[in-house]
């Protein structure tokens, strides 16, 4: 799709007269292409769609205040998301690892693909959790918040986080007990 000259049609031209729902139809179908091809050049084409996506939601959300030429103000928008995908995929694999650190070491065998089995069934086990449990366990794990600073973030005593900490760790433990007996099972 060949973007039109973004001289030619300026803010002006989009929104004039139009409901937000034709403005948003008639953006897209001009500029939809150019947007994609700028994330595919930077992401990959598996990622341009929903960087694409990402783009037109935040230019619909945000559409009094777009600038006057809008392929420049796309490609703005679009660079900002890319940059905050890319933050959150590092944030993600920070406390992936974070967690896997924090995984007692429980494989007698040196066998990699026993280990990510094993690492895979704690990451389950965490997500089996309640929100509070795993909220608890991940200020410790991933955050490395001493206890002190974990009670603040929570808003409770330091008491109260002990407390709140030892039941979270009891009920990882039996989460991660229950999955090894039933991968025990599958075998």
């Amino acid at each position: 799709m060949n973007a039109p000259d973004p001289t030619t049609r300026n803010a002006s031209h989009y929104g004039s007269g139009q409901d937000s729902s034709s403005w948003l139809d008639e953006l897209w179908s001009d500029y939809a292409g150019a947007v994609w091809a700028y994330a595919a050049r930077r992401v990959g084409s598996g990622q341009a769609d929903d960087i694409v996506a990402q783009t037109f939601a935040i230019a619909w959300r945000h559409r009094d205040r777009r600038g006057s030429d809008q392929l420049p103000w796309l490609y703005g928008v679009a660079r900002r998301v890319i940059a905050n995908t890319r933050r959150a995929t590092l944030r993600y694999e920070r406390q992936v690892e974070a967690l896997a650190r924090h995984l007692p070491e429980t494989s007698t065998s040196a066998d990699p693909a026993n280990v990510v089995a094993e690492r895979t069934q704690a990451v389950q086990a965490l997500a089996a959790l309640s929100d509070g449990d795993r909220e608890v366990l991940m200020l410790v794990a991933w955050e490395g918040l001493p206890g002190m600073e974990a009670a603040s973030a929570l808003g409770v005593s330091y008491v109260a986080f002990r407390a709140r900490f030892a039941r979270a760790r009891w009920r990882l433990r039996r989460a991660l007990a229950r999955r090894g007996d039933s991968e025990m099972e599958d075998t």
